[in-house]
């Protein structure tokens, strides 16, 4: 981060743009190039859904089978991946460590620190999400299945319940504590009057120095 502060404020968006899209690239080719069901595994899912009455001839589905073995360009993608999951949480770790020691280097008025208290919460908070609901399931599900481990109904309902609570409480989290947010929603769901100011806190960090006579 310390890079871009030698770019323009427009550089510096389409620097964050390109990695976003190079993130969601590299999650698209994980998916398309490891999970998606060749005839193979269509075949034994077809198996599968005969025994537990599962119709899934009508929906879409993705999923790996490692009983033939695995492919190098599989193996190679299934070890970005975790790669990448792992310098995201560092990253969410690092910026949230700047944080506090702003917070404790800086002389900030009481405001301003309640601000960055507020802050640092909530960036907790959400690199926790991912982790609870998006890593740590992705990972249990890659690990139980390269190492061939046994698994009951309930530990895979459990991963996938877990990841699809993602989308979910994300959004009512930052809801929570952003108060801005908050009021746009209310507004938008015609429980708030749009009129109504929301109050803003301006911190006043900067003390203002009287001219000397002596100055003039």
């Amino acid at each position: 981060m310390q890079a871009l502060k030698i770019y323009s404020f427009e550089k510096k968006a389409a620097i964050l743009c390109a990695i976003n899209c190079a993130l969601m690239g590299n999650y698209l080719l994980f998916v398309c190039t490891t999970f998606w069901p060749d005839e193979r595994l269509q075949q034994k899912v077809s198996l599968i859904t005969l025994l537990s009455k599962l119709d899934i001839e009508h929906a879409s589905f993705i999923g790996l089978s490692i009983r033939n073995g695995l492919q190098t360009l599989k193996i190679i993608t299934i070890i970005d991946i975790l790669v990448v999951m792992i310098f995201l949480e560092v990253i969410q770790f690092i910026c949230a460590k700047k944080i506090n020691n702003c917070r404790k280097l800086f002389s900030l008025s009481k405001t301003t620190q309640k601000l960055h208290t507020q802050m640092l919460v909530l960036l907790l908070i959400q690199a926790a999400c991912p982790a609870l609901f998006l890593h740590l399931p992705c990972l249990a599900a890659l690990v139980l299945l390269c190492t061939g481990t046994p698994t009951t109904p309930s530990i895979t309902l459990t991963i996938a319940a877990l990841v699809l609570l993602f989308p979910l409480l994300s959004p009512i989290i930052i809801i929570t504590f952003i108060k801005e947010y908050r009021y746009f929603i209310l507004v938008k769901l015609k429980l708030r009057d749009s009129t109504s100011a929301v109050g803003v806190s301006v911190p006043q960090s900067v003390q203002m120095v009287r001219e000397s006579p002596l100055g003039r």
